[in-house]
């Protein structure tokens, strides 16, 4: 049954008789919704999303999971009654797709709940006592002073079978997926976020099970004893070893920067990097090669669909009795879900295996591979397993950058030869590939701008001109190359694509690092309300959801997010006791920060926007007495009509604030 249900019947008035307000309306819905037919069921997820985010609103005011599921059956009932009653069906179909809505918003707020009270476990003591820990290494990066790894640990804390650690460099040769470690560190409560929009360390860690932050003092060991107990954590460590081995035989078979670059891009294994290449593709924009996509599942897939049907069709035999593309795609599957297996289950992991699977049993089953219904199948599937990803900013990077490439891909403009001012032929294919290289990544990277500055509080300036760079040498030589090293390894055959695969990488390498280097690469954006994000979420999907006019509906909704988003910036940020500020006057912007407040300074600075390498004025410039009231963080923003007003700054409520807030001790906890 479609979102929004298509009207049929319509009874005609007499030619001599003027229509009632109530049919032109009607006549009104029937006429846009018949151009956009097949296209509503494509919000499903859109709804399901904004009934999962609603309740990280308030979480602390959101009624019990059991009511919101009882309020979407109930939607779900009255949407049948709406639909198959007469009356109802051919008057009034708005009220039909009003239920109908209700019960996609109703069911994503009632799992989100669900899943929240599934998760709530008792939250262990933690001081600050230095405690020897063995763990396994389920995932590593690098950061500025050595490595940033989840670990799970040996003896967990109830319900929380994880922990965040920070390891020196000088374990660069121990650090690996799978690694078993012993180290003697110090643990902390995971902290809640200082200001708004900033990393939410307490609520990540609540669904990822994560119980716990801290560093390592000086060097570790190798632990040397089995996998936790349970098949679940036997299965995770060793998929976590296989993908740590795979992305170091990757690396050492090319060498250099280039095989880290491979092992980030093929196996998504990202502890190989340098801490300043990683930093290089972040401040270019090429951040997303480092993770899984649907270029990985592509090429995987690729590759196995041919060698099967290169198999099945070099013998007669097999090639009369099985079906070679069928055969190939379904094998193509089953290697796609070992990849996945391995690679992680991450946002955009996730999507790119579940957009190949859709893809793959469409050829299966004879339909379309690529289509918009696809892509919201997938993303459902993802809310589904995961509703918490509706508020997580690499679920909305990859979705909405899928979203809008399928939505060029749709276009008339992208499928359809343009007949005028091109010659025929090969210079028509040739001028036709730029262009639509330049659109994808015009449209992926304003799809995933959004999400990308209201994360991380800046914008890569320069990053479309790298992706443009990018993109051929991603198309034309990597992914061949990587494609014939796979398939020519069994034979041994594979020097010349790995030399060919590497010197397409150190392209990229160059490429990124020129980017990375120019003047202004990094533009501070700073805070913006949360509104003007999800105004900006839902034009890009007003407009990619829908088809022909309706489609401008999307500029109304984008302005509006801008117009908010400039009456409501934050102007100032105060510490009350005073030591640390961050401002800005119309002399320009002025910091100043206590001995000890550098990193937070560092913070205030990033929220608004305002210069890296801005230094703390050497006068502090004159606050009202009136802020100082204690050790809030105090906020002042522009209202409309050109005036200021000041907030005091708190976490926003939730079950991992009350886990977080139990941590200080009392006679419910239990010691780790």
């Amino acid at each position: 049954m479609p979102l929004f249900p298509f009207p049929t019947g319509h009874r005609p008035t007499s030619p001599g008789r003027p229509k009632s307000g109530l049919a032109t309306g009607r006549a009104l819905w029937v006429g846009i919704l018949r151009h956009q037919r097949g296209r509503s069921g494509n919000w499903v997820p859109v709804l399901f999303g904004l009934g999962a985010a609603a309740f990280f609103a308030a979480p602390d005011a959101m009624p019990g999971w059991k009511l919101a599921i009882m309020g979407a059956g109930l939607c779900a009932g009255l949407a049948i009654f709406a639909a198959r009653n007469s009356t109802l069906a051919r008057w009034l179909p708005p009220l039909s797709a009003l239920f109908h809505c209700g019960f996609w918003f109703l069911l994503g707020l009632g799992l989100i709940l669900l899943r929240v009270e599934a998760l709530m476990a008792p939250a262990p003591h933690i001081d600050a006592a230095p405690r020897t820990l063995r763990f396994h290494v389920v995932d590593a990066a690098r950061n500025a002073r050595g490595f940033r790894v989840t670990a799970r640990l040996e003896a967990p804390f109830p319900g929380r079978p994880y922990a965040t650690l920070s390891l020196s460099a000088n374990n660069i040769d121990l650090i690996r997926p799978g690694a078993a470690l012993r180290c003697r560190v110090i643990l902390r409560p995971l902290r809640d976020p200082r200001l708004p929009g900033d990393f939410d360390e307490a609520r990540f860690g609540f669904f990822r099970g994560i119980g716990a932050a801290g560093f390592a003092l000086g060097r570790c060991s190798p632990g040397g004893y089995a996998p936790p107990e349970g098949f679940a954590a036997r299965v995770e460590i060793t998929l976590a070893k296989i993908k740590g081995d795979l992305a170091r035989a990757v690396a050492a078979r090319i060498g250099g920067a280039e095989g880290a670059f491979a092992a980030g891009l093929l196996v998504g294994d990202r502890s190989l990097l340098t801490h300043e290449d990683a930093e290089m593709f972040r401040a270019s924009g090429l951040a997303h090669l480092l993770a899984v996509s649907g270029m990985n599942m592509w090429l995987l897939g690729g590759a196995v669909m041919f060698l099967l049907r290169w198999g099945i069709g070099g013998w007669p035999i097999l090639a009369r009795h099985i079906p070679a593309q069928k055969t190939a795609a379904f094998g193509a599957l089953l290697a796609c879900t070992a990849y996945l297996a391995i690679c992680g289950p991450s946002a955009a992991t996730l999507r790119a295996f579940v957009m190949a699977a859709i893809a793959l049993i469409a050829i299966l089953i004879g339909r379309r591979a690529i289509s918009m219904r696809g892509l919201a199948i997938a993303a459902l599937i993802v809310l589904f397993l995961r509703p918490e990803s509706a508020i997580d900013p690499g679920f909305h990077m990859s979705f909405a950058a899928s979203a809008a490439l399928v939505a060029l891909y749709e276009s008339q403009w992208a499928r359809r030869p343009q007949e005028a001012d091109l010659p025929p032929g090969f210079a028509e294919s040739a001028l036709r590939f730029v262009a639509l290289s330049f659109g994808a990544s015009l449209v992926a990277g304003a799809a995933t701008a959004p999400a990308a500055t209201y994360t991380f509080h800046q914008a890569a300036s320069w990053g479309f001109f790298a992706n443009i760079a990018a993109a051929p040498i991603l198309t034309f030589i990597i992914t061949p190359a990587a494609l014939l090293s796979l398939l020519l390894s069994p034979f041994g055959l594979e020097a010349a694509p790995v030399a060919v695969l590497r010197a397409g990488l150190h392209s990229i390498l160059a490429v990124g690092r020129a980017v990375a280097s120019a003047p202004f690469a990094i533009a501070p954006i700073g805070v913006f309300p949360g509104l003007t994000f999800l105004l900006l979420t839902l034009s890009l999907y007003w407009a990619c959801l829908w088809r022909g006019g309706l489609r401008l509906g999307a500029l109304p909704i984008g302005l509006a997010a801008l117009v908010w988003a400039h009456s409501h910036a934050l102007t100032g940020i105060f510490r009350a006791d005073g030591e640390i500020y961050a401002l800005r006057t119309a002399d320009g912007p002025q910091t100043f920060a206590g001995p000890r407040h550098r990193r937070a300074l560092a913070d205030y600075r990033e929220a608004l926007g305002l210069p890296r390498d801005l230094r703390p004025s050497p006068e502090p410039h004159p606050v009202p007495a009136s802020i100082f009231s204690g050790p809030e963080v105090i906020l002042i923003a522009r209202v409309p009509g050109g005036g200021t007003r000041q907030s005091v700054y708190a976490p926003p409520p939730g079950p991992w604030r009350r886990v977080s807030a139990a941590q200080s001790g009392g006679s419910a906890q239990e010691d780790f």
